[in-house]
């Protein structure tokens, strides 16, 4: 129930307005806002936390955007969690979430979303606190217990603190505000909001905690009587609004805890005479409902009960009806009416009352039993035992030892198994018959099956029960493992799954010879995986090792049984997730290739070896790129060797898997999923004359499977996977079509509608950024060719299509992509050291003149989807010209631009590195360094500089945290300037230069002696070094000045 409060005070944020908004100041934000809102509502959570990422170091990013960078972040992680089933990645992801957030706050205490950042803190802490109280109830109860209680009063001082906060604020704000004053209108009106949800989640934290502590005990009932009391507050202060209601039926709640049935109920009535009108009074009367069964039900008040229940339900409207809450509402009514019956037979079996009270029952559950919803199943047992009419007189006696009792039980289970039958089989019969008598009589046997299956399901458990108690010394050892195994099977049968798992596997490993062992150890096998599936504990360490354990077992004790290779099977995707390929791997050579769950186990696991060759990968790029980040004690060269063995045995596990799979012809979202991994490998792996006819399959083909909308294609984010995967390998196979070039182009642009038709109405940024991931794979697949014959192969088949698309589209995503695309391979080619190849020059060519095409189309209104692009595209082209050596036009079209605003930052970085890449050419005169530390470029009007230079702009971002990056990148390329100006001068200039160099590093060092953490530090120590060295100094880095402090 307390779970419900919490989805409920999201629900009240909603009608309140949201605490947690983005920062609306600028309209340069919206753009960016919009963009992540599309990528997070469409469920892109990974690529909202990598357009976070580029956001962070991207010149074009708004100020209000990088502001609020760790509360998106943190906010982008939550949401995902909330989809993630893998407990393991959801526990990172809110560790990581609660990082993003705490750096939020220490560096934004008085942002705006600083008051929603403190409560996310809170409602994160409370969801670890249930998580030890779930784990409590397996092992160490009261170590959890007393985790949980710290975790919720540690949410508990931060929902405090938050509410004094916003109330001392409020307390200081002006109480008339001026109808003009829109702001701080706002202002007032959102801090009010957020002091009502805050005392909300306080009461509520306060409540929950109880169940930490024992029921009944001193410091049960003062943590209740607290929560008690601060819904009292609320109800007072808010009585007039929904909230306040909430906090009334709360309090209800609270004081049935504390056993003061009464007043709960006093509390209860109050709301549920309340009008039931608007739709939200309704939510709360219904809420009311549900908590004030058990207050009239401990104060015997079954006919007031009835009553409300019945004019509530009876007040339904049709769009109301059928749904979960009703249908509870139904049940609750039912088992009243039922128990109201039993009451009044007790008192007097002839009571007029007792027949119209089942006949209400029975109303309701054959409602609730006739739609399908989560209490249907429970609906038909209730209907089963009330329709059953009296109770079988053929009672068995009670069994005196331990043979009777085992005999008993197994004819009992004998009947259950007989009711489950005819439960299958006669309501088809029953459906087809038109004879009113014959059909009467099927009813009634069909009523009698289900109660029977209730009854007999009960007696059986209870007989094996009392089998065990009446057992001795002189009971024979294999009876009593049978009778265990029924047990075992029984508990399974009615979800007691861990009671199944344990007894099943006791008699597996205590008694491995006992025909009964194999069975209960599949019992235990199969109970474990679904404690495993059903937990809502974020830590499944339990689950998971027991599930191993009992797997690892059953495949050495039988070997050569069919149950080991269903072990087999199951231990796979375990091993996988604890990242144990290996394992993993060995495990799958024990499953025969002749056994039917072969082919799914190939393809799970050649889906992960793929994952952990492409995350490793993306590990080597990134130490070639950047030598100080290389762990220590690896070996790149070795490293590669070990992921290229990696890449081949992931693509022929999947091969197998893939291949074996066919054979079988079943499709599934498994199959479908791992034959597009496949085709992805064959594309990275330069076979896309493999990939096509994978792509293209009548039957398992994923692009045949996407276009005839096969259910195993309904996963989210499958069918643009798949077009984007075709136009990958349509493209990669140009280069050696010949012929068939026109076709392969034809296939290729199907693959663009088709890209553009998967994402439906979802909006263009989502198109925006499918093609932007497109241009990033197809980057990285040429980045993935060793051979750099077959790179500049394939890079002619991407020209011609590339050339070809831009030459036929006017559509702004398309000409993008292209740009961007060429962009990508002109990088592939980019090793960033000395010439550039001929390959990088042309594609750099390529990707500005397709952006001059787009800057042209930008003028015409409503052509661009968002109006920041045209100056992410004018900066792009700048960047571009900066590369290839075309200073003059990247400096002339930036100066451009800073006309119109020179406080673009991410420009007047642009122009200033852009400077110091000029100064740096060998044709280029070595006094341009001074332009790019001093700045170039006069205003006409003002006479200022437009392109302020590092030394200025260091100056314009120093103590800001919002430009930290910017403002280290500023100082440490004045000392990279001063030295490489150094090495270009002589004699005094030489020297003063050097010590310039070396001031400009110490200077930061002593006032920023972090310098920006892990991402700078090592930057200033390298080029640190560099100087001391042409000083011919020690090459000791920053070491020097840390010293130089410590010696006073």
């Amino acid at each position: 129930m307390m779970r419900r409060f919490f989805v409920a005070a999201a629900m009240l944020t909603m009608l309140f307005g949201s605490m947690v908004a983005f920062p609306a100041s600028g309209r340069a934000v919206e753009p960016a806002r919009e963009f992540l809102d599309a990528l997070r509502n469409a469920g892109y959570h990974d690529m909202a936390s990598l357009y976070l990422d580029r956001m962070a170091n991207s010149p074009l990013a708004p100020v209000e955007l990088k502001e609020v960078l760790d509360f998106e972040r943190g906010m982008t992680l939550v949401q995902a969690s909330r989809s993630q089933r893998d407990m393991a990645i959801r526990e990172k992801q809110l560790d990581e979430a609660q990082s993003a957030f705490d750096s939020f706050l220490s560096k934004r205490a008085n942002h705006k979303l600083a008051d929603a950042a403190k409560s996310e803190l809170g409602n994160l802490l409370v969801e670890r606190a249930r998580v030890r109280i779930e784990q409590s109830k397996k092992s160490n109860k009261a170590q959890r217990l007393g985790e949980a209680k710290a975790l919720y009063d540690e949410a508990f001082a931060i929902y405090t603190k938050l509410k004094d906060d916003l109330r001392a604020r409020l307390e200081k704000l002006p109480r008339v505000i001026n109808d003009d004053n829109t702001a701080q209108k706002e202002l007032i009106e959102q801090l009010r909001r957020d002091y009502l949800q805050v005392q909300l989640l306080e009461a509520a934290v306060r409540e929950e905690t109880s169940d930490t502590v024992a029921e009944g005990s001193d410091e049960y009932k003062k943590l209740l009587a607290d929560s008690e009391k601060l819904y009292a507050e609320i109800y007072e202060k808010y009585r007039t609004m929904i909230a306040g209601l909430y906090a009334r039926m709360y309090q209800g709640r609270v004081t049935q805890k504390l056993g003061k049935s009464k007043d709960a109920i006093s509390f209860y009535v109050e709301l549920l005479e309340q009008p039931d009108n608007p739709d939200a009074f309704r939510d709360v009367k219904t809420k009311t409902l549900k908590l004030a069964v058990e207050a009239w039900r401990s104060e015997g008040q079954f006919a007031e009960a009835i009553r409300q229940f019945t004019d509530w339900i009876g007040k339904a409207r049709p769009n109301e009806a059928r749904n979960p809450d009703y249908m509870e509402l139904r049940m609750m009514l039912a088992q009243l009416s039922i128990d109201y019956s039993n009451q009044l037979k007790k008192a007097n079996p002839k009571d007029e009352q007792i027949a119209p009270m089942l006949k209400e029952a029975k109303t309701q559950l054959q409602f609730v039993a006739k739609y399908p919803n989560d209490l249907q199943q429970d609906a038909r047992k209730l209907l089963a035992e009330v329709g059953g009419g009296p109770a079988v007189s053929d009672e068995r006696p009670e069994p005196t030892t331990f043979e009777e009792a085992k005999v008993a039980g197994r004819e009992t289970l004998g009947e259950l198994q007989t009711a489950e039958q005819v439960l299958k089989v006669l309501p088809a019969r029953l459906a087809k018959e038109s004879d009113a008598k014959i059909k009467a009589e099927l009813q009634k046997q069909l009523d009698e099956a289900k109660t029977k299956v209730v009854t007999a399901r009960s007696d059986a458990l209870r007989y094996f029960r009392k089998a065990l108690q009446l057992a001795n010394e002189e009971t024979d050892a294999e009876d009593l493992n049978v009778v265990r195994y029924f047990l075992a099977y029984l508990y399974h049968t009615q979800q007691d799954y861990y009671d199944s798992a344990v007894l099943g596997e006791f008699v597996a490993r205590r008694s491995p010879l006992s025909s009964a062992a194999r069975q209960c150890a599949k019992i235990a096998m199969v109970s474990y995986l679904k404690l495993y599936s059903m937990s809502t504990d974020e830590d499944k360490t339990f689950e998971s090792e027991r599930i191993v354990g009992i797997c690892d077992y059953i495949t050495k004790q039988w070997s050569d049984q069919p149950e080991a290779v269903d072990a087999l099977n199951t231990l796979i995707p375990f091993m996988i997730k604890n990242g144990e390929l290996e394992q993993a791997l060995a495990y799958l050579k024990d499953i025969p290739e002749t056994a039917p769950q072969r082919g799914l186990a190939e393809l799970k696991t050649g889906q992960a070896l793929w994952s952990s060759y492409i995350k490793g990968m993306a590990d080597v790029r990134g130490w070639k790129a950047d030598a100080t980040t290389i762990p220590a004690g690896v070996n790149v060269a070795d490293r590669e060797k070990e992921l290229d063995d990696l890449k081949q045995r992931a693509a022929k596990t999947l091969a197998d898997g893939v291949g074996r799979m066919q054979q079988v012809g079943t499709i599934d979202e498994t199959v479908a999923t791992a034959v597009l991994s496949l085709a992805q490998i064959y594309v990275d792996t330069e076979q896309a004359d493999k990939a096509i006819p994978l792509l293209e399959d009548p039957k398992f083909g994923v692009l045949t499977l996407v276009k005839a909308k096969h259910p195993a294609t309904d996963k989210a984010g499958f069918s643009s996977e798949a077009y984007k995967t075709g136009l990958r390998a349509y493209i990669a196979s140009l280069a050696t079509a010949g012929e068939n070039g026109d076709q392969l182009i034809q296939k290729a642009s199907e693959m663009m509608d088709g890209l553009k038709e998967s994402v439906g109405d979802s909006g263009q940024a989502q198109l925006v950024a499918i093609y932007l991931s497109l241009a990033r794979d197809l980057e990285e697949q040429m980045k993935l060719i060793s051979s750099p014959a077959a790179k500049t192969a394939m890079s002619k088949g991407f020209e011609t299509f590339l050339k070809r698309v831009r030459g036929q589209s006017n559509e702004f995503n398309i000409l993008n992509w292209v740009a961007e695309t060429f962009r990508g391979m002109a990088e592939a080619f980019d090793t960033g050291k000395g010439e550039l190849s001929a390959e990088t020059i042309q594609y750099y060519a390529e990707a500005s003149s397709t952006y001059d095409t787009i800057l042209q189309k930008a003028g015409t209104p409503g052509w661009l989807p968002q109006p920041q692009y045209k100056l992410q595209i004018q900066l792009q082209v700048a960047a571009i010209n900066r590369r290839i050596g075309k200073y003059q036009e990247a400096v002339n079209s930036l100066e451009a631009i800073l006309k119109d605003n020179k406080m673009v930052l991410g420009v007047q970085l642009e122009a200033a590195k852009t400077y110091q890449e000029w100064a740096g050419d060998s044709r280029a005169n070595p006094k341009m360094y001074e332009l790019a530390l001093g700045g170039a470029r006069e205003d006409e009007k003002s006479g200022e500089k437009l392109i302020w230079g590092w030394i200025k702009l260091s100056k314009m971002t120093a103590n800001k945290e919002q430009f930290a990056d910017a403002f280290h990148e500023s100082r440490l390329n004045i000392a990279r300037s001063y030295l490489e100006y150094a090495q270009r001068s002589q004699g005094a200039d030489q020297q003063e230069r050097l010590d310039r160099a070396k001031r400009a590093i110490e200077f930061t060092a002593k006032l920023y002696p972090e310098m920006g953490g892990e991402k700078w530090k090592p930057q200033y120590d390298q080029t640190l070094r560099q100087i001391q060295s042409k000083l011919g100094e020690k090459q000791v880095g920053l070491a020097e000045f840390i010293a130089a402090d410590a010696g006073g």
